[in-house]
């Protein structure tokens, strides 16, 4: 799957979400339920994938890490759970500001690294600014360790 497929299928989730779910960010609710409701939209919009939340799993699902490797969770990431070879397509780090921080640019860096642990083909930030009072998503794209311009 593409690119361009990927995020036209993200921003119809994150559409439905924003349609469906802005009171929690009215109940100024955290991050990991923002992150549950639209992997909750994901998942039908990716039937041959498994779309879960803080996923601690490294490429091929191996538990076993270096001493070097921080525990890292992704906040929503859209794989086929121990499978050979690896297919971890997309990570999401999700934020309600529309600024990733810092440790959320190196996370998702290290997680789309193609010679890295995790290998995932792609990473989004999705943050949310407000324009006329009215949520409207933000995104950045990583790709190979690196942020998209």
């Amino acid at each position: 799957m593409d690119l361009i497929e990927i995020e036209k299928r993200l921003d119809a989730a994150l559409s439905v979400f924003l349609e469906n779910d802005t009171t929690l960010f009215d109940d100024n609710l955290g991050e990991p339920v923002l992150s549950h409701r639209i992997g909750f939209y994901l998942q039908n919009l990716f039937p041959n994938f498994f779309v879960d939340c803080e996923y601690d799993k490294l490429a091929g699902g191996d538990k076993e890490r270096p001493n070097s490797v921080i525990d890292m969770r992704p906040d929503i990431i859209i794989h086929r759970r121990l499978h050979e070879p690896v297919d971890n397509l997309v990570v999401i780090e999700v934020k309600k500001g529309e600024e990733p921080e810092s440790n959320d640019k190196e996370k998702l860096k290290i997680f789309t690294d193609t010679n890295g642990l995790y290998r995932y083909k792609y990473g989004f930030f999705v943050g949310f600014k407000l324009v006329n009072g009215k949520r409207t998503p933000v995104k950045r794209i990583y790709e190979n360790g690196r942020v998209q311009d």
